[in-house]
């Protein structure tokens, strides 16, 4: 178990101590009788079922049960969860397609349409940590052709497909974008773009709340 992932562990035992499968007496965790354990092919079958209208979330749920043991000891790489083998489709299933992130996109792109149409102006339109520009497609769908759009991310490998997927779009443009980093340092100003979009990247940053200020 890597130390960064210590914390994580002690809730999954905490949550099984108030489900009454496990004691804990000064963070020593132990059972007076075997837990239960039901064939785990078996609930994977069942939670396929449950989840047979939600299959992106599931598949990806189902890959991250599989490795966690690797990630948390450190033997693979956290980024495996979302891109195993450096490939997007479950990124893509899970962020676009699955009926979940379908819904949260439907609900941002017709917050989007209502700023547009109350905009004066033409807006000008950031969006942070990007990724896979699931939530972008739904966005830009939305605004009004003459809104500017900025596409950012924290990585290179996502601005490179994101020119590719969005070529048709002449307002859109892409940088870099890190959270973790001043405004200024980046070239970034206060006050300088009307909407900001940020899906699914917030938390990920060092000090959220520094994050927030700034």
């Amino acid at each position: 178990m890597t130390a960064e992932y210590v914390d994580l562990l002690r809730q999954w035992l905490d949550r099984l101590v108030t489900a009454g499968e496990l004691t804990e007496n000064r963070k020593v965790y132990s059972s007076s009788r075997a837990l239960a354990a039901p064939a785990l092919e078996a609930m994977w079958t069942e939670a396929d079922a449950l989840f047979s209208d939600n299959k992106g979330l599931f598949n990806y749920i189902h890959h991250c049960g599989r490795i966690m043991g690797d990630v948390v000891t450190g033997r693979e790489s956290p980024l495996e969860t979302l891109f195993p083998g450096g490939e997007f489709d479950l990124a893509q299933d899970l962020y676009e397609r699955s009926q979940t992130m379908r819904y949260i996109n439907g609900v941002a792109a017709a917050a989007a349409s209502a700023f547009g149409a109350a905009a004066s102006r033409p807006l000008r339109v950031l969006e942070i940590g990007a990724g896979t520009g699931a939530t972008t497609q739904a966005v830009v769908a939305a605004l009004p052709a003459s809104a500017a759009y900025h596409f950012t991310d924290v990585s290179d490998l996502f601005l490179d497909r994101a020119r590719a997927r969005f070529a048709t779009y002449p307002n859109m443009r892409f940088g870099r974008f890190d959270l973790d980093l001043p405004l200024a340092e980046q070239g970034y100003e206060q006050g300088q773009y009307d909407l900001i979009v940020a899906a699914n990247a917030v938390h990920a940053c060092t000090d959220l709340a520094a994050t927030l200020r700034e």
